[in-house]
This record gives structure tokens, C-alpha cells and sequence, in this order.
């Protein structure tokens, strides 16, 4: 089911991840990775805080979907290297920071 989910809420955004390689001209595109899961859980990665809210909101809308919810107590994020305020929403809710 997580696959489903996040095959369906990155479709057409997956250049809002973390950015692996660089574009080096138009037949060498930049790579991207946009997420890591094991078993329940995800790990969303983007190079910025607005593309994070934007995957945030895309994966938040795939589970309500199918049924299924983002527990919004349960769920953390953690940024690096971000100047100024990071912080991250789910269904209009703010998300706890960890260090």
C-alpha cells in the first residue's frame, strides 16, 4: 500500500527531491530522489522547505484517497542547512521539528 501511495502522490514530481546528480546538458537530466520507505514508515526528501510542503501535501492527499490518514502527532521532520522558518503542515496542522 506505500507503494501504491507514493507512486501515486510523486507522479509528475519528482524533480521536488533531493537532488542526487546534477543536470549536465539535455541528454544527461538530473537525478532526483524524492523517498525512502521500509515496511509503514517514509522519509521524504527535497533540496528546499517548499518542496518538502509540497510532497508533504501530495502524500497527505494520496492516503486520504485510499482511506488512510497521516497521524500528524506521530509525524517529524528534520531540516538541514535551511535558513529561516522550516517549519512543515499536514492537513493544516504543524508537524513536530527534531534535531
Amino acid at each position: 500500500m506505500v507503494d501504491y501511495i507514493m507512486r501515486t502522490a510523486t507522479k509528475g514530481a519528482e524533480n521536488l527531491g533531493l537532488t542526487i546528480t546534477k543536470r549536465q546538458s539535455w541528454r544527461f537530466p538530473a537525478a532526483y530522489l524524492t523517498d525512502t520507505d521500509f515496511a509503514d514508515d517514509i522519509a521524504l526528501l527535497s533540496d528546499n522547505i517548499e518542496d518538502a510542503q509540497t510532497l508533504l501535501t501530495l502524500v497527505v492527499n494520496a492516503a486520504n484517497k485510499v482511506g488512510l490518514n497521516i497521524n500528524e502527532d506521530k509525524t517529524e521532520y528534520m531540516s538541514y542547512n535551511i535558513p529561516g522558518n522550516t517549519e512543515l503542515t499536514a492537513n493544516g496542522k504543524p508537524l513536530k521539528k527534531v534535531i
